[in-house]
């Protein structure tokens, strides 16, 4: 039986600045934004756009962490870029919620820059396949589209049948399942500061977004139709 990449909710993107800014708000909790802090010149504080590099990991090391749950960091694949952005986006979870960086962490080992966004959660380690247009719409939507398919990946994991390789699809990446990684990526937005109109267009959704060709399922024909 073949699966098919899941697929994750996006908005249009903006142009996003090359400088990624480290802030505290009223509360004193730290965020991550695409403009200056308040009372901040543009050059103050900017979190340098380096490369982010990972160590190599072999094959048996990654089975290993994979099936032990125990990774400390996902490891980004893309350009210099792409890796500072997501990096802060993960940074972002991480800063506001813990027991979610966690939830992350265990269930995407991998994120990958891709043309069209989709969790391929049965490969050792789970690959996040994530668009520029996602990535870079805004660091709260990335954080959250990242939260979002690593639910997709939970559920692979959760309903796995002893002996099948895959779980029913629908329990997974399904309508259902896109609505339960919905609400959990309302979720995290709310810790991390997301923006009111962008929650409000999750809470809207009613998880058919994959069907991009509206034939009442998903399957690899609505891959053409992916744009995020």
């Amino acid at each position: 039986m073949k699966y098919f990449l899941v697929v994750v909710m996006l908005m249009s993107a903006h142009v996003t600045k090359a400088d990624i800014y480290k802030c505290k708000n009223e509360k004193g909790a730290v965020t991550f934004q695409d403009s200056p802090c308040s009372g901040m010149k543009s050059s103050e504080a900017a979190i340098p756009t380096k490369s982010i590099s990972y160590p190599a990991t072999s094959a048996a090391e990654i089975d290993n962490i994979n099936s032990q749950f125990s990774r400390k960091r996902i490891a980004i694949e893309g350009d210099a870029k792409y890796e500072t952005q997501i990096s802060a986006c993960l940074n972002l979870i991480k800063e506001n919620s813990k027991e979610d960086y966690n939830f992350v962490v265990k269930h995407i080992g991998i994120i990958k820059q891709n043309p069209k966004s989709g969790m391929q959660a049965w490969k050792t380690p789970p690959v996040f396949l994530f668009s520029n247009k996602s990535a870079f719409h805004s660091l709260t939507w990335c954080a959250g589209g990242i939260a979002h398919d690593a639910y997709h990946s939970y559920l692979f994991k959760a309903n796995k049948v002893e002996g099948e390789k895959y779980p029913p699809y629908e329990t997974w990446a399904g309508f259902s399942a896109e609505r339960k990684c919905n609400k959990y990526q309302i979720s995290v937005m709310r810790k991390i500061g997301g923006s009111e109109s962008d929650i409000t267009y999750l809470i809207n959704q009613d998880g058919t977004h994959g069907d991009t060709n509206k034939d009442g399922k998903i399957d690899a024909s609505d891959r053409e139709g992916v744009d995020w």
